[in-house]
């Protein structure tokens, strides 16, 4: 359940960085914003869109963040794991 709640957490942050985008300006629909946005966010980025040159730092800073929120939620599931599970000696 901690994994599916994260998950959705991810995918609400992609959607406000895609927010982001179109209110700059950087994206022409809510479906190029969203499928860069979930690209940048998980560093995969195989989406097709291109950002314009103005907003590639903005998009850098979007996958620095995920790589960020990725490897937090790693931690707090594997002490979440542990905690739930722990060793017997």
């Amino acid at each position: 359940m901690a994994a599916l709640i994260a998950a959705c957490l991810h995918t609400i942050q992609a959607v406000i960085w895609a927010c982001g985008y179109l209110y700059l300006g950087a994206m022409p629909d809510f479906h190029a914003a969203i499928s860069f946005s979930l690209g940048a966010f998980t560093t995969y980025s195989s989406s097709g869109y291109t950002i314009p040159s103005d907003f590639v730092l903005l998009s850098e800073t979007q996958a620095m963040n995920g790589v960020m929120a990725f490897g937090l939620t790693t931690a707090f599931l594997f002490t979440l794991a542990l905690r739930l599970h722990p060793q017997r000696s």
